[in-house]
């Protein structure tokens, strides 16, 4: 919730990029220009559909690492067993579900 506002974070999109870096970005990440980097692009959305904030993030490839886990629930349940440390759950169509944990 953004207290200061009174408003929630109902839906968070992330698109992740190959890049490479330009100069100054490696000056400030402390790499050679032109490495290879994953460029990761969030956007939190509001109940009324409206854009909260959206962060641009630069990780050099050898820095990054991003794990999913797919589970298929059985029945019509549609709610995640359990949630992943510092994640979030992401639904995918009716019975699946995908949790994101970054470490």
């Amino acid at each position: 919730m953004l207290p200061k506002f009174g408003q929630s974070i109902v839906e968070v999109h992330q698109a992740i990029a190959a890049a490479l870096l330009s100069p100054v970005l490696a000056s400030g990440l402390k790499v050679k220009a032109g490495t290879t980097a994953l460029e990761v692009q969030r956007t939190y959305k509001l109940a009324n559909g409206g854009i909260a904030q959206v962060a641009i993030n630069t990780h050099p490839a050898s820095r990054f690492r991003h794990s999913m886990t797919m589970r298929r629930l059985k029945g019509g349940n549609t709610q995640p067993t359990r949630r992943a440390p510092r994640g979030w759950i992401l639904e995918f169509g009716v019975r699946r579900v995908c949790s994101l944990a970054y470490v």
